[in-house]
């Protein structure tokens, strides 16, 4: 695994509420490379205090059966609480995840009328529908 050079020295990652077996292999892979220090946390605090008392710049989150939908509330809250900190959250099997992370985006608006542009802006406040996985 290599790492770009633009990150900082060391990456904190913490392993958290995942089978031993996940955990063990996560770990293995994670502490091959020089500059990431891996730590556990064997207990089931909300993601935020997990971050707050780590410091974290990334977990590694298990998911429950059902997709998790407590974690990902917990998710973004802990975003905004730590908004440089990446959440991966892997399905409880370890055969699929998803990348959490606070990421600035822009577009083009090609409409610049007042109506135009109120639509463009309404159109981001819609309700996005979640995914299932």
């Amino acid at each position: 695994m290599t790492l770009p050079a633009e990150l900082p020295t060391r990456i904190r990652i913490v392993l958290a509420r995942m089978p031993r077996l996940l955990r063990d292999l996560l770990r293995d892979a994670l502490e091959r490379h020089p500059r990431v220090d891996v730590e556990e946390d064997q207990g089931h605090d909300d993601i935020g205090a997990i971050v707050a008392r780590t410091r974290a710049d990334g977990v590694i989150l298990g998911a429950l059966g059902d997709g998790d939908a407590t974690a990902r509330d917990e998710i973004v809250r802990a975003l905004f609480q730590s908004p440089r900190t990446r959440i991966l959250l892997v399905s409880e099997r370890g055969a699929s995840a998803r990348l959490h992370e606070l990421t600035p985006t822009h577009r083009s608006v090609s409409d610049v009328t007042p109506a135009g542009l109120g639509a463009a802006i309404l159109s981001r406040l819609a309700p996005v529908e979640r995914g299932t996985d």
